[in-house]
């Protein structure tokens, strides 16, 4: 490992002396250095001349390990050309062998030598009184907007209200007043209770047949009369407006069963005999 330099920091200003071979370009700020010797002009950018200055500051500092670390390309010869101002203050650290640095002069600041170029200001896109313009038509529109979304709201509450009041009209032309008013609520639900008078008052009135009657058509049956016979066999009594019709065939059917019964008493008489 090359053996550590020794110590030559330095206040180093914010804006390095002109450099009697260092000329800049306006436009990328890149660094134009001649060589002394040969009038060559060697091109080096920003971001190189940064890494320079930082590579100078780790020679110095003796952090540099050839094993682990690498060389910036270019660096030797921007070290050379630049340390040809010998009597320029701030100078660049060169390598002699594998393992000796030779330390020249105070160390250059990146930041002074090859300063990075300031972000680009945009103007602004609309001034303030045109940006408060802008403002004052969002929030325009903005209350707008909510005004019109609560118009809709409310038309609709009315348009449920007045469709519920038309459904209850209707149902009450069509039933009366069979339903009293909601007096009760389950699980937030109103519940309507039925009007017991009115549905009385509705199923008053002869109820319609619905069928034969079972029992009665059992009760209809053919029945055995006063004679014995089934009713369907005995004579049919019809009765006038005074009833009498009615007594004498009712009576005519009485005499000829006591005649039978007498009839047969003899006959018992005379088998006992």
């Amino acid at each position: 490992m090359a053996d550590p330099p020794e110590n030559t920091a330095a206040a180093v200003p914010d804006a390095l002396p002109d450099h009697p071979y260092l000329s800049r370009l306006s436009k990328t700020q890149d660094l134009l250095l001649c060589d002394l010797y040969d009038d060559t002009v060697w091109r080096f950018s920003v971001s190189q001349a940064r890494l320079f200055c930082a590579f100078d500051e780790k020679l110095r500092k003796g952090q540099f390990d050839p094993a682990n670390d690498a060389i910036p390309g270019g660096y030797e010869l921007f070290a050379t050309v630049w340390n040809y101002a010998e009597e320029f203050p701030y100078l660049f650290c060169t390598l002699e062998g594998e393992n000796t640095i030779e330390v020249h002069g105070l160390p250059p600041s990146a930041d002074s030598l090859a300063p990075l170029p300031a972000a680009p200001s945009t103007a602004p896109r609309y001034s303030k009184s045109q940006e408060k313009t802008v403002q004052d038509l969002l929030w325009d529109v903005a209350r707008r907007d909510a005004q019109k979304r609560q118009r809709i709201e409310e038309s609709r509450a009315q348009r449920e209200k007045k469709r519920s009041r038309l459904q209850s009209e209707k149902a009450n032309a069509v039933y009366g007043a069979g339903l009293a008013k909601p007096n009760k609520t389950i699980d937030g639900e109103e519940l309507a209770r039925p009007n017991r008078a009115a549905i009385r008052h509705r199923t008053k009135g002869p109820r319609a047949s619905t069928g034969p009657n079972p029992s009665r058509a059992v009760s209809e049956g053919p029945v055995a009369g006063p004679s014995g016979e089934p009713r369907e066999n005995q004579p049919e009594v019809k009765s006038d407006e005074s009833g009498a019709k009615g007594k004498e065939a009712a009576k005519e059917v009485e005499e000829p069963e006591e005649a039978d019964k007498d009839a047969e008493g003899e006959d018992d008489i005379a088998m006992e005999d």
